[in-house]
């Protein structure tokens, strides 16, 4: 029987405890943690920065020297292991192998009829559970053994705690951390190599013209690689968080109360996908395979927008919504 996600701000219909997409989030935030995000923490904890490699701090004289300590990435750089370290406890005492184990004869009983190992003996049975052994304890160790019981976390009753501190945890240390400038993904080379298409991913800084492609060496404009990537979006249909970001990158801003009223009024159309249709493109349907139909009132999943439906509504005279108003 389908029920829902547990995370209150989901509510997406579910056979586990953690839908697919909150597992997906969490999933995330955890390879990051795994990868890289671990190792960067300890160095704006320590007041190093692996871009740099300069220490913070000075030393003045033979007796003070300057804490390169940073309290508040200290205390994150602490939080977040310990709250992984739960959760691992957590996930192992409730999935850890038990059985009993008689204190006289060391008869083992995992199941059926209890026996003795000697027929004559009394002894008390006493239950034994299996240790968690010798795990890599760092944080990034946490990490991995987290994203190795998927299973476990997705079915977990407090699969809501689990997600809400994990990535809380993961939050507050992205905000400490040493970070270059943000890069924009501007989309796939595409670029033509004897017949086969450039896979390489393109970024851009905010404040670059150009682009070169690190794998061939195609010179792309920043601002030509927006233009497609946004004309790509709009023909998608998608869900409204993922709706407010997509037109954000026309200049305009958007509220979840706003598409509401909008879809009120009869200005948008929300649509479902269609799972049972098998055919042709049709009208409603975009050109990467969503079968989309129009949603109607009994239908229970979140709704879908076409993002050019909802450009074309911002834009309009009746409403006026540029971020630099």
């Amino acid at each position: 029987m389908t029920s829902t996600c547990v995370i209150a701000s989901c509510q997406r219909p579910s056979e586990t405890t953690m839908c697919l997409a909150c597992w997906t989030q969490l999933r995330g935030a955890l390879t990051d943690v795994a990868d890289w995000l671990a190792e960067d923490l300890e160095l704006t904890r320590t007041g190093r920065t692996k871009f740099t490699g300069a220490p913070i701090g000075r030393v003045k004289g033979w007796s003070e020297r300057a804490l390169p300590i940073r309290p508040a990435a200290a205390a994150i750089a602490d939080q977040l292991p310990t709250v992984l370290y739960s959760w691992v406890r957590e996930l192992w005492d409730m999935h850890a192998a038990r059985w009993l184990a008689c204190e006289t004869c060391d008869a083992q009983w995992f199941g059926g009829e209890q026996q003795h190992a000697v027929p004559e003996c009394t002894g008390r049975w006493d239950l034994r559970v299996e240790q968690l052994g010798d795990i890599d304890t760092t944080t990034a160790g946490l990490a991995r053994w987290l994203l190795g019981h998927t299973t476990w976390i997705r079915t977990h009753p407090a699969a809501e705690d689990l997600h809400g501190q994990v990535i809380n945890a993961y939050r507050a240390a992205m905000k400490v951390i040493d970070r270059p400038p943000a890069r924009e993904y501007i989309g796939m080379c595409s670029a033509e190599l004897e017949g086969q298409l450039c896979e390489v991913d393109l970024f851009a800084s905010e404040d670059q013209d150009s682009v070169s492609c690190r794998g061939c060496g195609a010179n792309w404009s920043v601002r030509d690689r927006r233009a497609w990537l946004s004309d790509a979006v709009d023909h998608q249909y998608l869900p409204p968080a993922l709706v407010i970001a997509a037109v954000a990158r026309h200049g305009y801003r958007l509220t979840m109360s706003m598409l509401r009223n909008y879809r009120a009024r009869g200005r948008l159309t929300a649509y479902v996908v269609d799972p049972e249709f098998i055919g042709p493109l049709r009208e409603q349907d975009d050109r990467y395979g969503w079968r989309v139909r129009p949603m109607v009132e009994q239908d229970y999943p979140s709704p879908l927008y076409l993002v050019a439906d909802v450009v074309d509504v911002l834009n309009s005279k009746h409403r006026r919504t540029r971020l630099d108003k």
